[in-house]
C-alpha cells in the first residue's frame, strides 16, 4: 500500500545585496545580528547566507524560509527588520532586491543544486502570453542534463508585484 503525504509548502525570501568594498567585515557582523533576529519570528524555518563568488557572483545572497506566507510577510514588514536594514545604508552599494517564493520544502542538497531566480514585471492583460512564453522556455530547458524544473509564481498581493521564475538544475560531473 502506498500512502501519499502532502509535501509541506514554505515561503522563502531571497535577498541579494552588493556590499561596498572594505565593508565586508562590518556586513558579516550585521548578518549575525540579522540571523539571530529572524530566528525569533513565528514560523521561522531556516536562514542561509551565500557570500559572493567572484567573478561569477558579486552579490551576497540571503535566503530566509518560513512555514507560511503570512509569517514571512510579518517578518518582511516588521519594525525589527526595518531597523536592521536601516543600519546597512553605509555598508551597501544600493538597497538590493528581495523576492518572495512559495514552494515545497523538499529540495535537493544545496551542494548539488543550482537555482536561478528571475523576476519580471508583466504588463496587465499580457499574463496569458507570458505564461505561454515561459512554457516554451520550460520545454527547451527540459532537454538539458540536470534540469529539475521551473516554478512560475504569479504576483503575491501585498508582498510582491512581479512574476517570479525559479529554475533548478543539478550540477553535472564533467
Amino acid at each position: 500500500m502506498t500512502v501519499e503525504t502532502e509535501t509541506p509548502e514554505v515561503a522563502t525570501a531571497v535577498t541579494t545585496v552588493r556590499v561596498r568594498q572594505g565593508e565586508e567585515g562590518a556586513f558579516a557582523g550585521w548578518l549575525t545580528h540579522l540571523n539571530e533576529t529572524v530566528a525569533t519570528f513565528p514560523g521561522y524555518i531556516s536562514a542561509v547566507v551565500v557570500p559572493p563568488v567572484p567573478p561569477l557572483q558579486s552579490d551576497w545572497v540571503m535566503v530566509q524560509r518560513f512555514q507560511t506566507l503570512e509569517q514571512l510577510g510579518a517578518w518582511l514588514d516588521s519594525d525589527a527588520r526595518r531597523s536592521l536594514l536601516a543600519k546597512t545604508t553605509s555598508l551597501l552599494v544600493d538597497e538590493g532586491t528581495t523576492n518572495v517564493i512559495e514552494g515545497t520544502s523538499a529540495e535537493p542538497s544545496p551542494h548539488d543544486m543550482v537555482t536561478e531566480i528571475i523576476t519580471v514585471s508583466v504588463k496587465p492583460g499580457m499574463e496569458e502570453a507570458y505564461h505561454a512564453w515561459v512554457d516554451r522556455i520550460r520545454q527547451m530547458e527540459a532537454r538539458f542534463p540536470g534540469y529539475q524544473g521551473l516554478q512560475l509564481q504569479p504576483p503575491i498581493p501585498g508582498l510582491q508585484d512581479d512574476w517570479v521564475s525559479r529554475y533548478d538544475s543539478i550540477l553535472q560531473s564533467t
